[in-house]
């Protein structure tokens, strides 16, 4: 965001400017509104010799006065210099003297805009008020900015755009620095990564009993079922051996009975 200084502003400084060469011209040779020196007959008196020696020096002054306005409004109209700029590097303030001043977001607290009362005229202005971190060397003041401590008032009063407008933009600009510094000095917590296709687990040794190689201890058995498992077999093959002789010895005595 740049703010330049108002046209009308600029173009009145103009218009001042050659009023006061006019009024210069007028005072040292023109005499259209001006006294002429004291004079007898085409010849200056001493007392008009004064005058006239006064008529040039403030003439002289009227005169450079008016070119340096005239000349001044012209090139700012021409060339239109920023009086602020909110960039991504700071906050850059013209001097009024020729150079810039150009406060960093790391020296800046906070940014906002108030009005102030001139101590000198009475006159109300809007001001953009810049709070500066403790221990920030602030640059050097001028004419539209007044450095009190760590607090820097610069006098929005012939500005383009207002004051709280520009307060808004570099407000903005303050926090987007602010989180990239952030994200910039981020450090990320530090993460182990394991190869899954290792084993974890340590090795053991050969010598050492494995739990594998240990025998299982034998589970006694119950008595009673010992004893109903075992003999069932031996008894069904008793009783197998016994039906052939039970058979025979049928048959032996239907033949008696026969006889």
């Amino acid at each position: 965001m740049r703010v330049y200084r108002l046209p009308l502003t600029l173009f009145m400084f103009g218009v001042v400017g050659i009023v006061l060469m006019v009024g210069a011209a007028d005072v040292m040779f023109g005499y259209w509104l001006s006294i002429e020196p004291d004079a007898t007959n085409g010849v200056l008196t001493t007392r008009g010799l004064a005058q006239q020696r006064g008529d040039v020096i403030l003439g002289g002054a009227m005169l450079l006065i008016g070119v340096v306005l005239f000349l001044g409004a012209v090139a700012e109209l021409i060339r239109r210099k920023p009086v602020v700029e909110v960039s991504t590097e700071g906050l850059q303030i013209d001097l009024g003297t020729g150079g810039d001043a150009l406060i960093p977001w790391g020296g800046i607290e906070s940014i906002s805009s108030a009005v102030v009362t001139d101590e000198f005229d009475g006159s109300v202005h809007e001001h953009l008020v810049v709070e500066l971190i403790a221990g920030y060397m602030p640059p050097d003041a001028s004419f539209a900015m007044v450095v009190d401590g760590s607090t820097v008032l610069v006098d929005a009063n012939d500005w383009s755009a207002s004051a709280t407008e520009v307060m808004l933009a570099a407000q903005g600009a303050l926090e987007h620095s602010r989180r990239v510094e952030a994200a910039l000095n981020y450090e990320p917590p530090s993460i182990v990564w394991t190869d899954p296709t290792q084993d974890s687990t340590p090795e053991q040794d050969v010598g050492a009993p494995h739990d594998s190689d240990e025998e299982p201890e034998a589970t006694p058995r119950d008595s009673s079922a010992a004893d109903s498992d075992g003999p069932d077999e031996p008894e069904e093959t008793e009783e197998s051996d016994e039906a052939p002789e039970s058979s025979n010895t049928a048959s032996e005595s239907e033949e008696e009975e026969s006889e």
